[in-house]
């Protein structure tokens, strides 16, 4: 079970290699007004003597830095991409074509981690991921799956932010699971939270457009998940034992799914 962090200190001007130069490049300058005020010469040629052999090393010093840089922004720019799909996918009245490509499964938790970072940190809530695959690699239409998975990320999230505002929760103590696993050709993922929980009478209207028990909510997500479980020949279940006691949901999709190839 592996708990999701990401640290991205190196693109915020806090990695140690942008503090050690721009710590030596102040000692420098101090060191270089303080002989200048004292007009001492040598010690004026020795400060510059270090400039210039710092400028000798820095070009390697910063090859170092981009190096490390590049996973991060390679990281960034595909989230970027799959936000731009997603939204265009999304955008009113736009008919959307499935297509299935082959992908890997652990790639797709990872821009899935990605893309949910930043609501899962502001309600300090904790995504563990299990994955248990005999196989990792799927055909599948891609970034419709990883929509679906972003939906039920996110009302996991709504559902424990809802509890703490209930009490019902301490703040901190948020958990999802999300488990990716294989069972034959079926490929299933698993969205688990101790969130507010839903009312066992109504877990089936959850999929029917436009309902939702949120005051501000459209109801969209859970229905568009829906359709698209369906139309790959998969099953969606929803299951909750009742308010304050968190909920299930779960997807399973047909390795191979009944859609067209790209």
């Amino acid at each position: 079970m592996k708990e999701s962090a990401v640290h991205n200190d190196n693109l915020d001007g806090r990695s140690p290699s942008t503090r050690q130069i721009k710590d030596l490049y102040r000692v420098l300058e101090q060191r270089l007004e303080a002989a200048e005020e004292g007009e001492d010469k040598e010690k004026i040629e020795a400060v510059l003597e270090k400039v210039v052999d710092a400028g000798r090393k820095l070009p390697g010093v910063l090859e170092g830095m981009i190096g490390s840089w590049n996973p991060s922004l390679d990281t960034i720019q595909t989230g970027v991409s799959h936000i731009k799909e997603v939204v265009r996918l999304q955008q009113k009245g736009e008919e959307v074509n499935i297509h299935a490509v082959r992908f890997s499964v652990p790639q797709l938790l990872d821009d899935l981690r990605l893309l949910s970072e930043d609501i899962v940190k502001k309600q300090q809530i904790v995504l563990h991921e299990q994955v248990n695959m005999v196989t990792t690699e799927v055909r599948l239409p891609r970034n419709q799956l990883l929509q679906a998975l972003i939906n039920l990320i996110k009302n996991s999230v709504e559902s424990i932010e809802e509890r703490v505002l209930l009490k019902g929760l301490p703040v901190g103590e948020g958990r999802i699971e999300l488990t990716a696993l294989t069972e034959g050709a079926w490929l299933t993922f698993i969205v688990s939270d101790n969130g507010n929980g839903i009312d066992p009478v109504i877990t089936d209207n959850l999929l029917r457009f436009g309902f939702t028990t949120k005051s501000q909510g459209s109801g969209f997500g859970l229905h568009a998940t829906g359709n698209f479980v369906v139309s790959c020949g998969g099953t969606i279940s929803i299951e909750s034992e009742g308010i304050g006691m968190g909920a299930t949901v779960s997807i399973r999709l047909p390795n191979n799914g009944g859609v067209k190839d790209v």
